[in-house]
C-alpha cells in the first residue's frame, strides 16, 4: 500500500501494516511535480533524481548540509517541458543525506522525522494528545 498526501506519525505506519496484513509505504510529491519520490522500508524518500531537483536550503535560501533539516526545499521539474519549474519553493522541510541506502539505491533521499514538523496547533483532548503540523516533512 502507497499512501499519499500529507504524512501520518511513524508508528501509524506499523499500525496499518499490521491491521491490513501488508507493507506499508509512502511517498512525497507536489503538484508541481507528482513522481517526485518513492517510500523504502527504512523510512526514507528515494528522489526520482532523473526527473527532479531538490535543493535543502535555509532562511536566507543557501544550501544545507546533509544530516540537518532545511528551512525550505526548491524544485526543479526536468521532465516538464511545456513549462518548466525551475527552483520553485515548496515550503517543506526536509533532511537529506548523501550515502548508499540499505535498499541499494545510490541517490539523495529524504527522510521524514518529527524535527521536520512545524507544529501550529495543539488540540487539548483528555485523550489522545493532538498536534497539527504546518507540513508533511
Amino acid at each position: 500500500m502507497t499512501l499519499s498526501a500529507e504524512g501520518l506519525p511513524l508508528p501509524e505506519y506499523a499500525r496499518i501494516a499490521a491491521a491490513l496484513n501488508t507493507k506499508v509505504r509512502t511517498s512525497y510529491a507536489a503538484n508541481e511535480c507528482p513522481f517526485l519520490s518513492y517510500g523504502c522500508e527504512q523510512g526514507w524518500m528515494h528522489l526520482n533524481a532523473d526527473w527532479a531537483i531538490l535543493e535543502p536550503v535555509d532562511e536566507q535560501y543557501r544550501p544545507v548540509p546533509p544530516g540537518r533539516p532545511s528551512h525550505t526545499v526548491l524544485l526543479t521539474n526536468l521532465a516538464n517541458r511545456l513549462q518548466p519549474i525551475l527552483r520553485y519553493d515548496l515550503g517543506d522541510a526536509v533532511q537529506q543525506r548523501d550515502r548508499r541506502a540499505a535498499s541499494g539505491h545510490v541517490i539523495r533521499i529524504a527522510r521524514r522525522g518529527d524535527t521536520c514538523c512545524r507544529p501550529f496547533a495543539r488540540v487539548r483532548a483528555t485523550s489522545p494528545k493532538v498536534t497539527l503540523c504546518s507540513c508533511s516533512w
